[in-house]
C-alpha cells in the first residue's frame, strides 16, 4: 500500500514546491505569472455557478469598480493607480491557499486557515511593495460586488433570496472570461500598473498606504 504522506507543500505550475505556511517574501518563490495562472483556474463560490467565474476575473472586476469609484475622491493619478493595484492583487493569496467560501472561512473550525491566510497575505503584500492594511475601498467593493456576482452567476431562486443584500452594479457582467483569457487580462493589467516589475527584485513601497 502506498503510504498516505502529505507534505506541507504544493506543486506550482512553475515547477516549485511551495510551503504556503512558511514561505516569505524574501525567499524568491513568488511569481506573477504563477499567481495569474492559479487565480484564472480557481472558480469562485466553490464552483457552484451557472458558468465558470475565476478569481482572476473577480479581481479584474473589483479593480474596475474601485477605479471608477476613486475618480471622485480627489486622488492623484499615482494614488488612484495604487488603489487599482491593491484591488487587482487583493486575492493573490488564493493562488497558494485556494479559495474557501466566506461563510465557512469565518467559522471557528477554520481559525488555522485564517491565521495562515493572514500570514501569507502579509508576505505577499511585502513582495508587492504594499504597506499597511488593504484599503477600505477595496474591502468595501469586494463585499459589494457579491450582489452582482450572484445576479449573473446564481439560479434566480438563489440570486433573489434575502441573503443577497448588495445591489447590482451597472455596467459589468460576471463570468464572461475563459480561464486563459482571464489570466492574460490579469497579467496585462498588472504590468500596466507596474511596468517596471521584476519578480526577482525585492520590491519596496513607492506610495504611502491609502486608507
Amino acid at each position: 500500500m502506498v503510504p498516505d504522506v502529505i507534505p506541507q507543500t504544493i506543486a506550482t505550475i512553475d515547477g516549485q514546491l511551495v510551503n504556503p505556511f512558511t514561505v516569505k517574501a524574501t525567499d524568491g518563490v513568488f511569481r506573477v505569472d504563477t499567481i495569474a495562472h492559479a487565480l484564472s483556474n480557481l472558480c469562485r463560490y466553490n464552483g457552484h455557478t451557472e458558468r465558470f467565474y475565476s478569481v482572476a476575473e473577480h479581481c479584474l472586476l473589483v479593480q474596475l469598480v474601485v477605479d471608477v469609484r476613486a475618480t471622485g475622491l480627489g486622488l492623484t493619478p499615482e494614488q488612484r493607480a495604487m488603489l487599482s493595484f491593491e484591488a487587482l492583487v487583493h486575492d493573490a493569496v488564493e493562488a497558494y491557499l485556494g479559495d474557501i467560501p466566506a461563510p465557512f472561512k469565518k467559522m471557528p473550525e477554520f481559525a488555522a486557515y485564517r491565521q495562515a491566510e493572514a500570514r501569507l497575505s502579509s508576505e505577499l503584500r511585502k513582495w508587492f511593495g504594499l504597506a499597511g492594511d488593504e484599503p477600505e475601498l477595496v474591502r468595501q467593493i469586494d463585499v459589494e460586488i457579491r450582489g452582482t456576482e450572484r445576479h449573473w452567476l446564481m439560479p434566480e431562486s438563489l440570486a433573489l433570496t434575502s441573503w443577497t443584500t448588495a445591489p447590482v452594479i451597472d455596467g459589468i457582467e460576471c463570468g464572461t472570461m475563459a480561464p486563459q483569457e482571464a489570466g492574460e487580462a490579469w497579467l496585462q493589467r498588472f504590468y500596466e500598473l507596474r511596468p517596471d516589475w521584476n519578480d526577482g527584485a525585492q520590491n519596496t513601497q513607492h506610495e504611502k498606504d491609502i486608507e
